[in-house]
Formats: structure tokens, sequence, C-alpha cells
């Protein structure tokens, strides 16, 4: 291999690591500063293009349902999606009243936290559900990213 390569390769390695540590530097400047607003613990930084998250010099690629359910979160407005939400865009229907089988949602959720936990990524997702009524069960009505250092541990 040609060592100029390798040598840029190094240096380049040492430079993501610089930026990443800026980064949160940044973001923790800001959360100091800034109060009454919620700003996530962990940045993170998606790349459509190869279907892959950054945070904290750490990168995990996701296939394009999981890649897109995550961003979908991440956007959404305190990281909260619901299931019509989550249906338009990882499933990139046109249509307003789109029906993906709750199965096939749920499956697709729940491999992707074991995706997320194996790759220590900083937030588990939750699941938002109504709330009980008399006589009735809670019904599922969207999901959430929750940063993994304020969730309780299970």
């Amino acid at each position: 291999m040609n060592q100029r390569l390798s040598e840029i390769w190094k240096e380049r390695e040492t430079l993501l690591q610089r930026l990443s540590e800026l980064q949160i530097e940044e973001w923790t400047i800001i959360q100091v500063s800034v109060s009454g607003k919620e700003f996530p613990v962990v940045r993170l930084d998606f790349n459509d293009v190869t279907q892959t998250i950054r945070w904290q010099g750490h990168l995990l690629r996701l296939a394009k349902k999981p890649y897109w359910f995550v961003k979908t979160l991440w956007a959404a407005k305190h990281h909260r999606a619901t299931i019509s939400k989550i249906e338009r865009c990882v499933w990139k229907s046109k249509t307003k009243k789109i029906f993906i089988e709750r199965h096939a949602v749920c499956t697709m959720i729940n491999r992707t936290q074991k995706k997320l936990d194996e790759a220590a990524f900083p937030y588990k997702i939750r699941t938002l559900k109504t709330k009980m009524k008399k006589g009735s069960k809670p019904e599922i009505k969207g999901w959430r990213l929750v940063c993994a250092q304020r969730t309780k541990k299970d």
C-alpha cells in the first residue's frame, strides 16, 4: 500500500475524532447556556446516502427502513412520531391513508432496537400509548427516542 495514502487515512481519522470532540463540547455549551429548551444529551448526525448515523466518534449503518425510522423520530418534535407519520416517512407512501400491518411495524422496531443496543446507541426507542380508560387497554399511538442516560435501568 502507498505510504502517503496510509498517512492521509491516519490524519483523516485523527481529524474526525477531533471534530467529534469539538461537537460534543459545542453541544455541552449550548445545553448550559440555553435554559428552558429541551436539547438532546447526545447529538446525532445522519447521512442519507450511506444510511449511517454518527455520534461521539461512533458510526452505525442501518438498513433502509430502520434508518428512516430513527431519522424520523430524531427530526420530530420532542423526538416523538405517530404511527401515521412513521408509515409515511419510513414506507414512503404519497397517500394519507396508508396502512402497514402493525405486526410489520413492531417487528421492524424490535429489530432496530436490537441493532441500536448492539452498537451502544445513546438512545432507546420507547412506545407511546394512549391513556387507559376504564375497562379498555391502552393502544399504541407512536414511538419516541429517549436518551439512554435518562432512562431507568430495566
